[in-house]
């Protein structure tokens, strides 16, 4: 008896290809995942975006990601067919439990000060600043390069001249 499994497929079509031609991409990877009685559950396209590295002397690709189901069993029929795929640079596919969120749709809770009596806030009450280490003070007054640079020449005649 199969049973199906959850995936994602991960892919960079080349940064090269018409825009026009990223979703008869994506159609012929998702019509070849439903040839082989696969469901696919959701697209996400993340959009384009500069390599980390030159992937055969492309700079930039475009990142799509599927998740579907299918039998384990044909995964390796599709992993030759993304090989074969010319206009895809890379790809990964991975096993994906179903109850797993997504990363970008998860919130990352706000910085809060550490509560009264935590080790952070006392040894912070034990460190002093000494009077050197004050906050610079802003400037004020715009000066003239010119003035800049007469300062400039008067401190490296003093310093030559000692």
């Amino acid at each position: 008896m199969n049973k199906n499994t959850h995936y994602e497929l991960t892919f960079i079509i080349d940064g090269n290809i018409l825009e026009t031609e990223h979703q008869s991409i994506s159609d012929n990877l998702k019509g070849l995942i439903e040839k082989k009685q696969g469901k696919i559950i959701s697209e996400d396209i993340v959009g384009r975006k500069k390599l980390s590295y030159p992937i055969k002397k492309v700079n930039k690709g475009v990142f799509i990601s599927l998740e579907f189901n299918i039998d384990a069993s044909e995964i390796k029929n599709i992993d030759k067919e993304l090989k074969l795929n010319k206009n895809i640079l890379r790809f990964l596919i991975t096993n994906k439990p179903n109850n797993i969120e997504k990363p970008r749709e998860t919130k990352i809770k706000e910085e809060t000060a550490p509560p009264k009596n935590s080790p952070i806030k006392e040894s912070a009450k034990k460190i002093k600043k000494s009077p050197t280490e004050e906050a610079p003070k802003e400037i004020k007054e715009k000066t003239d390069i010119n003035e800049l640079d007469k300062k400039l020449d008067e401190i490296l005649n003093n310093e030559l001249l000692d």
